[in-house]
């Protein structure tokens, strides 16, 4: 986790101490949610983003149709 750490300090976009400790804080607990959610799901994070990925497509798809369908007047 040391490696992982500094890694993330190196390629943080921040160059003072406390933006640097927010970045640092904001990453481990997107990392803890990702994990959380790997085990609830029994999914890696590959999976979970295919299926994310999938259900936004189609959600674009089904309003673009929307709005490609020319209202009928009744």
């Amino acid at each position: 986790t040391f490696w992982i750490c500094t890694r993330i300090i190196y390629w943080s976009p921040t160059k003072t101490v406390r933006t640097q400790q927010a970045h640092f804080t904001a990453s481990m607990i997107a990392f803890a949610k990702l994990e959380r959610l790997k085990i609830r799901n029994n999914k890696n994070h590959y999976a979970m983003k295919s299926q994310i990925w999938l259900a936004a497509t189609k959600t674009a798809w089904e309003e673009l149709n929307k709005l490609s369908t020319p209202n009928q007047l009744q």
